[in-house]
């Protein structure tokens, strides 16, 4: 969580990026998913197992759940 959404600037809050990466990102948490005109948050790599919302089709990453 950024500061935006009340996080803090520690280590346990902070994420390695390279350059081309952190100029990219942004402060949003989720996104909506237009089919069920629901909020989904996105995936967190430090809370969300990769194989439960990924799957690798030979050199194709699929989704297999919204966060994914």
């Amino acid at each position: 969580m950024d500061i935006k959404h009340g996080g803090a600037t520690a280590a346990d809050n902070l994420c390695y990026a390279c350059i081309f990466c952190n100029l990219q990102k942004g402060t949003d948490l989720g996104s909506i998913n237009w089919q069920t005109c629901k909020i989904v948050q996105f995936f967190n790599p430090r809370r969300d197992f990769w194989g439960e919302h990924f799957q690798l089709d030979e050199a194709v990453i699929q989704h297999q759940t919204d966060i994914g």
